[in-house]
């Protein structure tokens, strides 16, 4: 049994290859960890206090630390693994010990299933050259997001269904434009949160950099302020996750 004791040290030490880095949400929070899954929709870090699963609809963006062992390093590690693995089963079949040989072959079957996970996914290719960047989209102006949500409010042909669509359309999309203050108060982790309006059409502004936040705080209701930032449509009034630009206080 100390056979099938060290082979699956073998296989933890394989296995614990994790990433460090800093996930930038989209709300401002920033998130330090080691990156230990990844998926299409969403990324488990650890963290000191535990493991915490982000969808990727809320990530902004990624700083990645350098691997913590390079493909080389892993597939040496893997070779050196299965050549034990096989060692220590040949070992219990010559000792008569058929269980330890059996738990050391699944074992094995294990680390082989693992190597051709990574193959699979792509993380034991070669890295494709990274994509050219592309300019940021240019904000969307909040006066024309308004003039298109009331001219659908008006049409008679339009539905709830169609009204969602557009809000949809316009979701995690950048924003733009000069509102005024209605009123203000403070949201979740110490966020301040401004209710505007643009003509009849209101606005929640959002602001989480402390900074931000000291700017904002000076500005008194009916003030005009131009800010820049990300929509958030879960309905109407729309939301903005934003910086201000400039204020023309009243």
């Amino acid at each position: 049994m100390r056979n099938v004791a060290a082979a699956f040290a073998f296989v933890v030490a394989l296995a614990a290859v994790t990433q460090a880095a800093e996930i930038h949400k989209t709300d401002g929070t920033v998130i330090e960890g080691e990156i230990v899954s990844e998926s299409e929709s969403s990324i488990t870090v650890r963290m000191r206090l535990g493991e915490v699963t982000i969808p990727r609809s809320e990530i902004a963006t990624i700083e990645r630390d350098a691997p913590a062992s390079s493909e080389h390093e892993l597939i040496l590690l893997r070779d050196q693994t299965l050549e034990r693995l096989q060692a220590l089963a040949r070992e219990a079949d010559a000792a008569g010990r058929g269980k330890d040989a059996q738990a050391l072959r699944e074992i094995i079957h294990e680390v082989e299933r693992w190597t051709l996970t990574r193959q699979e996914s792509g993380e034991g290719a070669e890295r494709p050259a990274p994509p050219r960047v592309q300019p940021p989209p240019k904000p969307l102006d909040f006066a024309r997001v308004r003039a298109r949500i009331a001219s659908l409010q008006a049409d008679s042909r339009s539905t709830d269904a169609v009204v969602g669509a557009y809000l949809d359309e316009v979701h995690n999309q950048p924003g733009r434009g000069r509102v005024e203050v209605l009123e203000s108060k403070t949201g979740y982790k110490g966020a301040l949160i401004m209710t505007c309006k643009l003509d009849s059409f209101k606005v929640n502004v959002t602001f989480s950099d402390p900074d931000q936040i000291e700017r904002a705080l000076r500005i008194r209701k009916g003030s005009s302020i131009l800010v820049e930032g990300t929509i958030r449509t879960r309905g109407i009034p729309i939301d903005l996750v934003a910086d201000l630009i400039d204020a023309r206080l009243r």
